[in-house]
């Protein structure tokens, strides 16, 4: 005997369009033209900045080994970070899903038996 269940897959499929949904408007919120021009805005500096005299060094520095990441270098590690970010949600979606559906086809194949 066969029992009807309410499928809940219309459910999950709305509740994922709607985290979708969320992470593209903040992406889009973040990296629009918006947010550059208040990043470059914030990063040019202020009013009332005290004027600092030149400094001129005894020796040499030496070479730089490792240069002061750029604004661009830190938009593409964040990027990055964002995109394994949802990568890894969309796994677990996956997974999960898979799980359900495993549990789903032993509970029907136990009740034909």
């Amino acid at each position: 005997m066969v029992v009807a269940t309410t499928s809940r897959r219309p459910l999950v499929i709305a509740l994922l369009t709607m985290v979708l949904a969320v992470v593209l408007l903040l992406l889009a919120g973040q990296f629009g033209p918006s947010g550059a021009t208040a990043a470059a805005s914030a990063s040019a500096g202020g009013v009332g900045q005290l004027a600092q005299d030149p400094v001129t060094p005894s020796a040499p520095a030496g070479p730089a080994l490792d240069p002061a990441p750029t604004e661009g270098d830190r938009s593409v590690a964040q990027n990055k970070i964002i995109i394994g970010v949802v990568a890894a949600v969309l796994l677990g979606t996956v997974i999960m899903g898979n799980r359900i559906r495993s549990a789903r086809r032993k509970k029907i194949g136990a009740q034909t038996s």
